[in-house]
């Protein structure tokens, strides 16, 4: 029988596949490795990388801290409105005033105001100055200022009105009583931070005070307003810097302001000028320690609601510039937000550790009045 010719040639496909020569392929070479020495690194040796979790501290830390100060700043809040509620009146030192009848004190020492100049009357104030009774500039507790201009240079001046029953604390000047406000007004004249007295007048029911303005000035409050609170932080470090110089312009002077507050704090529009203004309850800084709380409610030190001691008058103003920094950070007065439906800023963490600083609640815990300006925030650009 026939082999199929499928088989065969299967079989013959086969057989050619066996009796094939080998073909001897050349082997390619792998590239052996170079075991030369490594260049070395010009920034050092490499370090290797840290576990993760302290990557994970790191960012955390800030964190925490950001969170504690916080937390401090809100206990001293609540403490400035738990005092705000127990608010009374108090007499200064009895060993350096005395009472005067008709109300308020008057200081013992007779010459310590001795060689300041003497008031105007009426008839000299109605020739230099004219006013303007509809615009008015604002309105304290002892007196109306309103606009007015000096009539020889048409110079704009602030005029402020005091009625003498209205006037807690005298002063001697030549054997004459006079308010302790012109006396101080006196006292520091030539600051640049502070609305300086121009001229001064006796018109028998009141005293009225001629002070510097600015252009386009407001108090600190109404800039707040008119921006919506959101001053950045350089900007408010723009304006504390300024206050912090006030301040120490009147401590070098020989004056404790102690009524440190925003509504007392000038800032002209287009510049940032600051004026610091009213000197109603001013003290001399030789008759600290002092016993009365002239402030005002949210701005006085814890230990000025103490009536059985006496506390120092350069703590005491380091704790309400304290209070006017969370102020302007916040858009605030005296701890309280203006708008609370308002977001809360971003704050860096060295602000808050100077206003932690400044508003501790012991006196001997709070930075010192000169140590302030080398803060780490006010030492950052």
């Amino acid at each position: 029988m026939a082999t199929p010719k499928y088989m065969a040639a299967t079989a013959s496909s086969a057989a050619k596949c066996r009796n094939k020569t080998p073909i001897n392929k050349p082997k390619i070479g792998h590239p052996k490795w170079n075991a030369s020495p490594k260049i070395d690194n010009p920034d050092g040796p490499i370090k290797p990388l840290p576990p993760m979790n302290n990557y994970r501290a790191k960012m955390d830390a800030p964190r925490k801290k950001h969170a504690e100060m916080l937390a401090k700043i809100k206990a001293h809040k609540q403490e400035a409105l738990r005092l705000n509620t127990s608010y009374e009146a108090r007499s200064p030192n009895e060993e350096k005033f005395e009472h005067k009848d008709g109300g308020g004190w008057i200081c013992k020492d007779n010459n310590v105001y001795s060689s300041l100049p003497p008031m105007g009357n009426e008839k000299e104030y109605k020739r230099q100055y004219s006013t303007d009774e509809g615009v008015e500039l604002g309105e304290g507790a002892s007196g109306l200022v309103v606009q007015g201009w000096r009539r020889s240079d048409n110079k704009e001046v602030a005029i402020k009105t005091v009625n003498k029953s209205k006037v807690r604390n005298w002063g001697y000047v030549n054997g004459q009583l006079y308010p302790i406000e012109y006396c101080h007004l006196r006292m520091v004249d030539g600051c640049s931070r502070i609305a300086n007295l121009l001229d001064a007048f006796d018109t028998g029911d009141e005293y009225i005070f001629i002070l510097e303005t600015m252009d386009s000035c407001d108090s600190l409050i109404d800039h707040l307003l008119c921006n919506d609170g959101t001053f950045e932080e350089p900007h408010c470090k723009l304006i504390f810097r300024q206050l912090v110089e006030a301040v120490e312009q009147c401590h070098n002077s020989g004056i404790f302001h102690r009524d440190i507050k925003i509504l007392n704090i000038l800032l002209e529009y287009d510049t940032d000028e600051l004026k610091l203004i009213d000197f109603d309850t001013s003290e001399l800084a030789c008759n600290s320690p002092f016993r009365d709380n002239p402030g005002s409610d949210g701005y006085m030190s814890p230990e000025m609601y103490d009536s059985s001691k006496k506390y120092e008058g350069s703590p005491a103003a380091v704790y309400s510039m304290g209070v006017v920094l969370y102020d302007i950070i916040y858009c605030a007065k005296g701890w309280e937000l203006i708008d609370k439906r308002q977001p809360m800023p971003k704050v860096s963490n060295d602000c808050l550790d100077l206003i932690c600083k400044m508003t501790a609640s012991r006196p001997e815990d709070r930075l010192p009045f000169d140590k302030i300006l080398d803060h780490p925030w006010m030492q950052s650009n």
